[in-house]
């Protein structure tokens, strides 16, 4: 499996490479990028599949610079870590699909819960 995060800020580094990659299987491939330049040019290359992205962004600016993108995540499952709750925002954000999403001011741990049990599902589909 996939794991690809974009976390351009300290604050959501530590919560991602804490919580999320401690807990992966030695099987998964992780990758995280703090530019959205690396982000974006790894988004662009094939994905292993089943492939998670989760995209922390820091406010609405890079929030938006993500929505040309959006194409690019198809067959992927995606995190979103929202900047603010505004009607606008939560909208452009369920353009994405995600399998979920939070917002900057909540607990991290919530993120660890839905990847742990995308791993599972994973981990059962590959059994049939």
């Amino acid at each position: 499996m996939d794991l690809i995060c974009f976390v351009p800020t300290d604050k959501y580094f530590n919560h991602v490479t804490s919580k999320i990659h401690n807990g992966s299987p030695k099987d998964d491939h992780f990758e995280i990028h703090k530019t959205f330049g690396g982000f974006l040019e790894r988004i662009h290359l094939p994905k292993i599949i089943p492939t998670i992205i989760i995209f922390c962004a820091k406010n609405r600016r890079d929030f938006k610079k993500m929505l040309p993108y959006k194409e690019l995540l198809n067959n992927t499952e995606n995190i979103l870590v929202l900047p603010d709750r505004k009607k606008e925002t939560i909208d452009a954000a369920l353009a994405f699909y995600p399998r979920f999403y939070i917002f900057t001011d909540q607990d991290f741990k919530l993120i660890n819960v839905v990847v742990d049990k995308m791993r599972q599902n994973f981990s059962s589909e590959k059994s049939f």
